[in-house]
C-alpha cells in the first residue's frame, strides 16, 4: 500500500466519521427533541436505553458512511492510477 492511498484513506475516514457524527447529533436533537448524550455526568438523568440507542445509531451511521466513502475513494483513486498507467504506456 502506498503512502498516497494511506493518506487518502485516513483523511477520508476522519472526515466521514466527523460528518456522520455531526449529522446524527443534529437529527437526534431535532427528531427526539432531547439533547444528545455527551458522555459526562449530565447524562445520568437520561434514560439508559436512550444513551445506548444513541451510541448504536452513531456507530452504525459512522461505519456505513465511512465504508461508502472508502469504497468511492478506492474507485476514484484506482481510476486515476489506471489513467496514469495508460498515459505512461502511450508515451512509449
Amino acid at each position: 500500500m502506498n503512502l498516497g492511498w494511506k493518506l487518502i484513506t485516513f483523511g477520508v475516514g476522519a472526515a466521514a466519521g466527523l460528518a456522520a457524527k455531526a449529522a446524527v447529533d443534529v437529527v437526534w436533537e431535532k427528531v427526539l427533541g432531547n439533547r444528545k448524550p455527551t458522555g459526562g455526568d449530565d447524562d445520568l438523568d437520561q434514560p439508559f436505553a436512550q444513551i445506548v440507542a444513541f451510541s448504536a445509531v452513531t456507530a452504525i451511521v459512522s461505519t456505513a458512511v465511512a465504508e461508502v466513502v472508502r469504497r468511492s475513494s478506492a474507485r476514484a483513486y484506482g481510476h486515476r492510477e489506471v489513467k496514469k498507467a495508460e498515459r505512461l504506456l502511450a508515451q512509449r
